[in-house]
C-alpha cells in the first residue's frame, strides 16, 4: 500500500473526490480527510488519530528506547551484588526487565504521541489554516497510477501533493 496526498478547496470537491475513489473500488476505510477544526461534514471519511497524530512513530521509538533502557538497567542490576549469581544465571530476569522496559517505554511514548500532531502532515498546516482539506488515500501499489489518473481527469480542482509508502507499525 502507498499513500497518495491531495489538497482540495471545499467539502464539495472532497465529496466528489471520495465518490470517484469509491467508483475506482477504493474502500472508504482507505480514504482519510483532514480538515481544520470541525469543518468536515459527517458524510466524508474523517482522518482518525492514526492518520493525524504521531502515535505510531512515538510507539516505535518508545518501544526501542524502553527496551535499551530496560536492558541497561537489568545488566547493571545483575552486575551489582543485589542479585545472586552472575549474568548468565540472571538471563530470565534480564529478559523480563528488558520486556518490561519496552512495554513501559512504548506506553508512555504512545500517550504523548497521540496528543502530538503528525510530523508527516506538518507541511499541510498552512493550507489547513486557509480552509483547504487534505485527502489521504491508501492505494495498492499496482493501482496508484490508475487512481491518480482518475482523480486528475474527474476532479480537476485537486492538487496532487505526493506519495509515500505506508510504514508498518513494527518492521
Amino acid at each position: 500500500m502507498q499513500r497518495l496526498y491531495f489538497l482540495t478547496d471545499s467539502n464539495d470537491s472532497a465529496r466528489k473526490l471520495t465518490d470517484r475513489l469509491l467508483l475506482e473500488r477504493i474502500e472508504e476505510d482507505h480514504i482519510h480527510i483532514l480538515a481544520n477544526a470541525d469543518d468536515l461534514p459527517d458524510d466524508l471519511p474523517e482522518a482518525t488519530p492514526d492518520e493525524n497524530s504521531d502515535f505510531w512513530p512515538a510507539l516505535g521509538k518508545g518501544f526501542g528506547i524502553g527496551a535499551v533502557t530496560g536492558l541497561l538497567f537489568a545488566i547493571l542490576l545483575a552486575l551489582s551484588s543485589l542479585l545472586p549469581g552472575g549474568i548468565a544465571d540472571q538471563a530470565p530476569v534480564i529478559a523480563l526487565i528488558t520486556i518490561f522496559g519496552s512495554v513501559v517505554g512504548a506506553f508512555g511514548a504512545a500517550i504523548v504521541g497521540i496528543s502530538v500532531p503528525s510530523t508527516l502532515l506538518e507541511r499541510f498546516r498552512q493550507e489547513l489554516a486557509r480552509g483547504r482539506l487534505v485527502v489521504m488515500i491508501d492505494v495498492p501499489a499496482e493501482k496508484v497510477q490508475d487512481v491518480y489518473n482518475a482523480i486528475r481527469q474527474n476532479v480537476p480542482r485537486t492538487q496532487y501533493c505526493g506519495i509515500e509508502p505506508l510504514q508498518p507499525a513494527f518492521p
